[in-house]
């Protein structure tokens, strides 16, 4: 080495002072490095030691010495003696001395790889490698092409070389004469290239350099790199950007010769390289595919014309078809933009697949220069790319639009040359699109920011298939308010001439079938494939499914299968070995086939573009082929719900605002999605649990900055330490309960751990979802991950995962074997064949000659040409870390067999190149090796997933003795290498890891707005609402065409071609003339119709209402009300489009719920399932998460329920006013309960009690702020409040207006049930009322029955009665029990009357006051075998019948069952028919509820025991009594809420003389039971005092009758209340210990007793024993008051009632056998004979 002195300076950036001094003199081998150089002392000390060292030194030497430390140290020291000595800048020898790889030894910018960091010494060493790389390079060139060697001699000055071994700074070599120049320069772009045409330049512009810009000296430096890049230019090298910068010239120069078209015939350069169709055969004419452009309707020269504005660099906006030919047009003039001048074109697409398949395409035409930069890459695949974009070695890289604000991609372009920047699927850009993304606006501002100021940003052009004026108007708008450009435009048509479109009714049952219809039509008799476009996952399994059944070759395909799935079933579906896909929407977009003859929308897409582009993925090849929708008029509405859940509220848009306020700290803030919804008490119409919740935050962010409140820069990714690949779970845990930590912290950590380490092995964990589990803010998250760290049970490590194949027929481990064998083999052919490539010469290669070579070597006949072309792409990419090469070398494919290789690095040696081959192979062994040990201990399928860190593959390598030697550094290079390598070969498939991530957005407030307080108005909501407007209409005038295709599809594609041509008001002003107002719901009219079509005026105002005001329905009986609470419901789900969860529907009792529940499903259908339908107390119960379980010590018994009921109910007020702690009760599912619920509707507000009030208040957030409000709306009706006993009363309903803000009420005043005589009759007795709400709005029948007869049907089906009120006046004399007697006959007599003329008795109710007037009633029924109802006292859920199906659930043996197990398990118990019913009704319900229409729907679903247990407590545990068919025998409070055909009403109670309030109370009950009549209603008078029948009108009929007494109807049939019982005989045992041994035959005979088996009634001992057969079963309490019962008395098993050992007292608990656990009481019922 010569006596160089080679220096850097480290020098702070800010104080422009040198802080630290470098120096080495490698002839010597002295050296140094200054401490920080802290004060003048100190830096005069380093200065002494770099005199010192210059002492002897012939040249001074650096990296950027010339433009950095020289300048730096001539001002701080100018007297140096180095400053005298000649410069040698290594910085700028490289482009020079690697015009292929000008980052050869350099970080992607002009920074030195040294072997530390801040290290000036290190930064001396690795210049001076640098420097003897480039003396061996020039060497090398000097004897290869010594004329190039004198041009750059002569231009840039002498030039350092290897010579005899020795290193000489000065070549020796003369400069050029002019003359000589001129003709060195002209030869050396005269040499050819790979493919045998001449490189170089414009040869009119070349003449005018060599007669000019020779002579100016200026120049001469530019010109030598401009020549340098020129002679390597075509290919994949990038000019080096530290060119750029310091000497601008070259750029200019080069786009001068390259980019100019000079418009002479003769210059070969400009007729071939800026000629489209010459670019078109060069790129994609290959084995004659395409040789000429497309035309395109409507765009005069076609794809020409648009492909030569692409070429010339302008702006443009281009319009084409689906499939005609759109890539082609911004791909070729992408590929000859980066043959000229080495630029990137960045291509904006929506969609991975899209992306995917545009490289996959450009790749199988040989075109290696395309790259894709994405989350589905894996780590060292996104690693390869990001090194490639920078290398220069991708020309056309395609993104997602949300790429413009990762650091890593703003990162790999920021030192490329932008030639273009391309927006695929435009639509996107514009708020009229059909796709709209904010992120896609950014994209323009990132351009602009890019842009240096005075520069015209690169050409930038636009693309879609299907765009409205309106749409095009908007990019215009938006590309030149942000960039200032203007487009030049090409418009073409949507339609293809090769396609036909056919739409066809189909309903959803019969899809499948219709689907195998259409392929074998199509299929059958030619070839070619199709594709079948679903919306969801599950749907594309089941008709993929189906389809194979039906022996189609046939695979679905979407994001939820496995990489290797996934690209196995694209090469078949490709290969033809697949004849038809089933995919989804999105993922089907990128299923590239040419030869595509159908595709078949199974469900209706959201738009007319998404369909159209959809349907062009039919017949790419040209071919005809048919694209048919088969349409049913239910899928319309879930475009509609899809599009309305992806919408953001103007309040949504306002929390964000507010939270990003709040976390205003700094100059900008870091924040994850997560992070800002996190600890939100306020309302919003999303939150983290949305699948959608991370896109609508970064929306809201969007059109925050749109506001111009913000400013969002680029995005912040934080790995995290992930799981310790050492440890499971069990072992994690175990290290935490070891640590010396606090319980909570321990509990915490827990959490963590589990969902760390049960996640998905190729999934990243985001942090947003670890800090909802623990409650932590993202700092203290931060701190809990890094102890974690410590206490060694996480890792930051990188994760990754592997699929490995380990099936028989092709398992990676062969796979690798031969790919090792072959490739061995390969690299021997080729240095004897092709020997000359290392000195940069093109060699020509034979694909089948290299096989057949390989074959005699290898004794391998499995080799095929398409296997050695793959393996030498992949050796192409064998990198240097060192000199941080782009690859081995350079490939070109040119089809017929042949390809041509050179040697990428001419400093590359064939030494070189199979040393690095030899090193990645045998790191691809010791990995393999590695990676197949872990597979063969997991269990066998397939594909086998291996998860790993790259950790632990480094430890592998450094373990390996043969690699151990190699330095770090260079290891994880050849890690990198080696992965990609076995992928590029198939013999594994690399996936993601799994990761612990934090995704975060930097956000800049507007300060000014933060300071004024700027709140987000309703005019910045409005573009947005502009926006969602438009997706609905897109979703109506998709229905229009499906609609206009069924009758006639050129009608249809009339409205298609209106549809993209006319403005938007002109189209619906064609199509939708006096329908407008259906544009306005998001939905179609059908289901508009089908929810309020029915309604009349009054209901129909208050179920569309949009606003969110409270309201307060006052309802009549029979006035709907049910209907307008369920079709508002239905509204609010199918028409608003509200998350179902977020809907609270409260009613008065378990059987209106239930209705409600049915009705909803009949108008909602399944989404109505998640609607929550509760009674009050219900409701409370769920809110604390307890149920009627069991009774114990602390659960309530039988006789303590209303009170328990009344506890949880003043408890879950508390609870929600936040007067409870949330200790004080289980809190199971309590945050999910309350989160979200936005809509409550109250059935019966009329009878709430003050707790329910309390409760109702409490839900609706009346005291708290409009914002957290739910919107409320209460249906009552002051006439039917009936429980003031119970503690209900009109106080609330009258408050009601008040307490919500209502203005007005709502009246609802047609009568649909009741006949006009009834609702006569009624309105006469409660008309006069005092205080009524309805006072001013009375009754009236409604209005499509008000010329039907008063009477109704029965006005001519009786004869007698015409359907009038009958009043049956009985005799006023006797006591009660004797005008009970008689009531009882009368009430017979017009039964057995009414019956005759056709009524049915089940259609029936006797309503009385008191439950004792109904006795002889009672008794008719039983000795006239005439079924009847009568509510009982015991609880459904603690009768024998509901207790053993839990018991029989509980005796599974499974934690879960699946659906159809269970509804099995219910249909199967032996019960009778009122329990039959129940139980009938409970499957049905459970599978309505859970969104099964069937049970054959129910095979799949498994929920656990608990679950189940707990879903039956619920549905039975409220009931009160079980509804069985016959006649209704009841007091009217246990009528309320029913309704019958005919109804009596008894006398007794009624009497006028009471108190005002009773009075009243009695009024409305009076009332009550005459509103349930529908047909017939007949009143019995036998009082003097009656209060209410002298109100009745004249046309009340009155008939006099008489009756003498019957005594059989005295007969009392009475059934035994718990309390006349001794509950605890059955279990009781008075031997000790107790034994259920001693009393097994009592309780066999109980168990074998059903309900009404006889009975037999015993004195003993001041009470009645109950027998059964001989063997007592039961025993009545003593002192029951039962009167004294005769040897005849007859007795009937009621019910037979479950008795738990824990509800007895502790001081009887010795009575019972320890495993006797429950036990069975007998109720008797029994006929007690008047005295």
């Amino acid at each position: 080495m010569p006596p160089v002195l080679i220096i850097d300076l480290e020098v702070n950036p800010q104080t422009r002072q040198i802080f630290q001094i470098g120096a080495l003199r490698p002839d010597s081998g002295e050296h140094y490095e200054s401490p920080k150089l802290n004060g003048k002392a100190a830096f005069q000390a380093a200065l002494l030691q770099l005199e010192r060292l210059s002492a002897g030194a012939e040249f001074v030497m650096g990296h950027n010495i010339i433009e950095h430390d020289l300048p730096y140290l001539r001002r701080a020291a100018p007297d140096l003696v180095l400053h005298k000595l000649p410069v040698i800048d290594t910085l700028r020898l490289s482009p020079l001395a690697f015009p292929q790889n000008p980052y050869h030894r350099l970080i992607k910018n002009h920074k030195l790889i040294a072997s530390a960091l801040n290290s000036p010494l290190a930064d001396c060493h690795a210049c001076r490698d640098l420097f003897l790389d480039q003396c061996t390079a020039f060497g090398r060139l000097r004897e290869t092409a010594p004329q190039a060697f004198s041009v750059y001699r002569t231009l840039f000055g002498d030039l350092p070389v290897v010579a005899g071994g020795r290193i000489a700074c000065r070549s020796g070599v003369a400069v050029l004469p002019r003359e000589a120049l001129k003709q060195a320069v002209l030869q050396m772009l005269r040499e050819e290239d790979a493919e045998g045409r001449s490189v170089g330049a414009c040869m009119t512009r070349l003449s005018l350099l060599r007669a000019r810009d020779l002579d100016n000296e200026k120049l001469h430096k530019p010109l030598a790199y401009a020549l340098s890049w020129l002679k390597v230019a075509g290919g994949n090298s990038v000019l080096a950007p530290w060119v750029r910068h310091q000497f601008p010239d070259t750029a200019r120069l080069i786009q001068e010769l390259r980019d100019v078209d000079c418009g002479s015939p003769h210059c070969r350069y400009c007729r071939d390289t800026l000629n489209p169709t010459a670019q078109l055969i060069r790129y994609f004419g290959q084995d004659g595919k395409i040789k000429t452009f497309r035309d395109v309707a409507g765009v005069a020269g076609g794809q020409e014309e648009i492909v030569s504005a692409g070429m010339q660099g302008r702006h443009l906006l281009a319009v084409l078809p689906t499939g005609g030919g759109k890539s082609l047009c911004f791909q070729l003039p992408a590929l000859n933009r980066y043959f000229r001048n080495g630029g990137l074109t960045v291509v904006v697409s929506p969609l991975q697949s899209l992306m995917k398949d545009q490289v996959d395409n450009l790749i199988r035409r040989n075109i290696s220069s395309a790259a894709t930069l994405n989350g589905m890459l894996s780590v060292p695949e996104r690693a390869d790319v990001l090194d490639k974009i920078a290398l220069g070695d991708v020309g056309i890289l395609f993104v997602a639009p949300e790429q413009f604000r990762n650091s890593s991609f703003i990162k790999a372009i920021e030192h490329r040359q932008i030639n273009g920047w391309v927006f695929d699927e435009a639509h996107c850009l514009s708020k009229w699109g059909h796709d709209f993304r904010p992120d896609y606006l950014y994209a323009a501002k990132f351009i602009r920011r890019r842009t240096r100021s005075g520069q015209n940003p690169a050409p930038v052009s636009c693309f879609t298939a299907t765009a409205k004026p309106d749409v095009l108007a908007d990019i215009n708008n938006h590309f030149n308010n942000e960039l200032g450009i203007a487009f030049k435009q090409f418009i073409g048509s949507n339609q293809r001439d090769n396609l036909s479109y056919e739409v066809l009714d189909t309903p959803r049952d019969s899809k499948n079938q219709r689907i195998h219809e259409l392929l074998s039509r199509e299929l059958d008799n030619q070839p070619g494939g199709a594709v079948v476009f679903v919306a969801s996952r599950k749907r594309a399994e089941e008709i993929s499914e189906f389809l194979n059944t039906q022996q189609w070759a046939c695979s679905h395909f979407h994001a939820g299968l496995a990489a290797n799935e996934k690209a196995d079933i694209q090469e078949a579906f490709i290969n033809d070995e697949l004849r038809v896909i089933v995919a989804t929407n999105a993922f089907g977009m990128g299923v590239d086939k040419p030869n595509v003859r159908l595709v078949i929308h199974a469900e209706i897409p959201g738009s007319l573009e998404n369909y159209l582009q959809e349907a062009g993925r039919a017949g790419r090849d040209q071919a005809d082929a048919r694209c048919v929708l088969l349409f049913d008029k239910q899928d319309i509405d879930a475009q509609f719900r899809l599009n309305k859940s992806s919408q953001i509220e103007q309040r949504d848009l306002k929390q964000v605002w507010g939270k990003l306020r709040f976390l205003n700290k700094s100059e900008h803030i870091v924040v994850s999605s997560g992070e800002i919804l996190r600890d939100n008490s306020d309302y919003m119409s999303f939150d983290t649990d949305d699948r959608q919740a991370d896109t609508k935050v970064k929306t809201a962010v969007s059109w925050l900055e749109r506001a111009g409140l913000l400013e969002r820069a680029e995005n912040r990714t934080r790995i995290f330490p992930a799981r310790a690949r050492q440890l499971n779970l069990e072992q994690a845990l175990n290290k935490i309960k070891q640590a010396d930590l606090p319980q909570r912290t321990q509990d915490i950590y827990s959490v963590l751990l589990q969902i760390i380490y049960h996640a998905d092995e190729s999934e990243p964990v985001n942090t947003d979802t670890l800090a909802e589990a623990v409650g932590s803010s993202y700092t203290e998250l931060v701190g809990m991950l890094e102890q974690l760290e410590q206490l060694g049970v996480l890792s930051n490590d990188t994760h990754i995962t592997i699929n490995i194949r380990t099936d028989t027929a092709r398992p990676s481990e062969k796979r690798l074997r031969h790919v090792m064998a072959v490739e061995e083999a390969l690299w021997q052919v080729l240095k004897n064949e092709i020997s000359e490539a290392d000195q940069g010469i093109w060699q020509n290669v034979s694909l089948s000659a290299l096989c057949r070579e390989i074959k005699q070597r290898n004794d391998s006949s499995r080799i095929i040409p398409a296997e050695i072309k793959q393996l030498l792409k992949s050796l192409a990419q064998d990198k240097d870390a060192h000199k941080h090469s782009s690859g081995s070398f350079e490939l070109k494919d040119f089809g017929n067999d042949i390809v041509k290789l050179r040697f990428k690095n001419r400093s590359d040696s064939w030494e070189e190149v199979l040393n690095r081959a030899g090193q990645r192979r045998a790191v691809c062994a010791a990995l393999f090796d590695f990676l197949l040990g872990k597979a063969r201990h997991l269990p066998k399928s397939k594909d086998t997933l291996v998860e790993t860190t790259f950790g632990e593959l480094d430890k592998v390598l450094a373990a390996d003795l043969a690699l151990a030697a190699i330095a770090p550094e260079k290891r994880q290079a050849l890690l990198n290498r080696a992965l990609l390598y076995l992928h590029m070969q198939e013999v594994f498939k690399l996936n993601h890891g799994m990761t612990v991530l934090r995704h975060a957005m930097t956000i800049r407030l507007n300060k000014e707005a933060v300071a004024a307080k700027t709140p987000y108005l309703k005019q910045d909501y409005q573009p947005l609402l502009e926006f969602y407007d438009e997706k609905r209409f897109q979703i109506h005038v998709m229905l229009e065409y499906a609609k206009k295709a069924l009758e006639n599809i050129g009608q249809a594609w009339k409205l298609v071609g209106d549809y993209f041509q006319q403005d938007e008001k002109a189209f619906k002003n064609t199509w939708f003339k006096g329908r407008l107002k259906e544009l306005d719901e998001d939905v179609s009219k059908e289901t508009y119709e089908n929810i309020i079509g029915s309604l009349n005026e009054q209901q129909r105002k208050i179920v569309i209402d949009k606003t969110e005001r409270n309201r307060l329905i006052l309802a009549g009986p029979g006035s709907g009300k049910t209907r307008v609470i369920v079709a508002r419901a239905a509204y609010l789900l199918k028409v608003r489009h509200v998350d179902p969860a977020s809907v609270i529907i409260l009613t008065f009792n378990r059987h209106a719920a239930r209705e409600i529940k049915h009705r909803l499903f009949g108008l909602a259908g399944h989404i109505a399932a998640a609607v929550t339908v509760l009674t009050y107390d219900s409701m409370a119960m769920r809110l604390l998460g307890v149920r009627f379980d069991k009774p114990s010590g602390n659960r309530p018994s039988e006789d303590n329920i209303d009170g328990q009921l009344k506890m949880w109910c003043e408890k879950a007020a508390q609870l929600l006013e936040g007067n409870l702690a949330a200790d004080d009760t289980d809190s199971s599912g309590r945050d999910n309960i309350l989160a979200g619920f936005r809509y409550i509707l109250v059935d019966e507000y009329q009878d709430i009690t003050e707790r329910h009030y309390r409760l109702v208040s409490a839900l609706a957030g009346r005291q708290i702020d409009d914002d957290s409000k739910l919107t409320i709306l209460a249906v009552g009706d002051d006439d039917q409040n009936i429980y003031a006993f119970n503690g209900s009363s009109n106080e609330y309903i009258h408050r009601f207006c008040e307490d919500y803000g209502v203005a007005e009420p709502d009246f609802l005043t047609f009568n649909y049930r009741s006949s006009q005589h009834i609702i006569s009759a009624a309105n006469s007795v409660m008309n006069t009322q005092p205080g009524r709400l309805k006072a001013l709005h009375p009754i009236v029948i409604n209005p499509e029955r008000q010329k039907q007869p008063n009477g109704g049907i029965w006005a001519e089906r009786d004869a007698q009665r015409q359907g009038r009120v009958r009043v049956l006046c009985l005799p006023q004399q006797g006591r009660r029990k004797q005008k009970n007697n008689r009531q009882a006959q009368a009430v017979a007599a017009e039964i057995r009357r009414l019956q005759a003329l056709g009524a049915e008795c089940a259609e029936m109710a006797v309503l009385a006051f008191h439950n004792d007037t109904l006795k002889p009633v009672q008794a008719w029924c039983e000795q006239t075998d005439t079924a009847y109802f009568k509510k009982s006292s015991l609880r459904p859920s603690r009768l024998r019948q509901f207790v053993r199906l839990l018991d029989e659930l509980e005796k599974s043996d499974q934690a879960a069952l699946t659906a159809s197990t269970f509804v099995r398990l219910i249909r199967q118990q032996q019960v009778g028919d009122e329990w039959r019913q129940h139980f009938d009704e409970m499957r049905e319900d459970f599978l309505q509820e859970h969104g099964m229409p069937s049970e054959s729907h129910a095979a799949e679903v498994c929920y656990s025991v608990e679950y189940l247990k707990s879903w039956l407590y619920g549905y039975t545990g409220e009931l009160e009594s079980l509804r069985k068919q016959g006649l209704f025998v009841g007091t009217i409070h246990s009528a309320k809420g029913l309704e019958f055909r005919h109804v009596f009403i008894l006398d007794g109670g009624w009497g006028a003389e009471q108190p005002e309030a009773r009075l009243s109370e009695s009024r409305r009950l009076y009332y009550v039971g005459m509103t349930r009549a529908i047909e017939t209603l007949t009143l019995v008078h036998d009082s003097p005092d009656h209060a209410w029948l002298p109100l009745l009108p004249t046309e009340c009929e009155r008939v006099e009758q008489h009756f003498d007494l019957n005594p059989a109807l005295d007969i009392e049939y009475r059934t035994l209340a718990l309390t006349e019982l001794d509950i605890g005989f059955a279990g009781r045992d008075s031997r000790r210990p107790p034994s259920s041994n001693n009393i097994k035959g009592r309780l066999k005979a109980i168990a074998d007793l059903q309900v009404g088996d006889k009975l037999l009634m015993r004195p003993s001992a001041g009470c009645y024993e109950i027998l059964s057969g001989a063997e007592v079963v039961g025993k009545t309490a003593k002192n029951t008051g039962l009167p004294e019962l005769g040897a005849d008395t007859e007795a009937f098993v009621a019910d037979l009632y479950v008795r738990y050992r824990e509800q007895e007292g502790a001081e009887y608990l010795g009575s019972y056998p320890e495993n006797l656990p429950k036990w069975s009481v007998v109720v008797p019922k029994i006929m007690i004979k008047p005295e």
